[in-house]
């Protein structure tokens, strides 16, 4: 409602701080458990990638993410661990279990294929080169 007295409506071009609406690229959250840890990671566009530990791996592993984290805040690195997470990718893709894994490793091999030579691959088959499920 627009008029005398009236407060001014928002509108497209109403233009706030950046800083205070902008939600930032990755939210971490570290969660304790009993003998263990959840790390849970929820990206801007609000799609999440989370992990569970227990037993010694689950009381070790908050330590490594936390360095990670201080690491990666304190000189600036963009493209590291959390980085990548950011941008879309799952945890087990930086663990080189992912599909990214998988595409980096074609890259490879399709690399080291000299001029003339052939990239051969299955398709239709799991990656350990069997059929799938009998």
């Amino acid at each position: 409602m627009s008029g005398r007295g009236a407060k001014p409506e928002a509108t497209s071009r109403t233009r706030a701080d950046p800083r205070a609406s902008a939600a930032p690229p990755l939210r971490v959250q570290l969660t304790k458990r009993v003998g263990g840890g959840v790390l849970n990671c929820i990206r801007a566009d609000g799609t999440v990638t989370w992990q569970t530990q227990d037993g010694p791996p689950g009381l070790f592993f908050p330590y490594h993410d936390l360095t990670h984290y201080a690491v990666e805040i304190v000189l600036g690195f963009r493209h590291a661990f959390y980085g990548l997470l950011a941008d879309g990718w799952t945890i087990d893709d930086t663990g080189g279990k992912g599909v990214r894994a998988r595409i980096r490793d074609l890259y490879r091999d399709w690399k080291a294929v000299a001029p003339g030579g052939t990239l051969e691959l299955p398709f239709g088959s799991t990656t350990d080169g069997s059929s799938g499920p009998a």
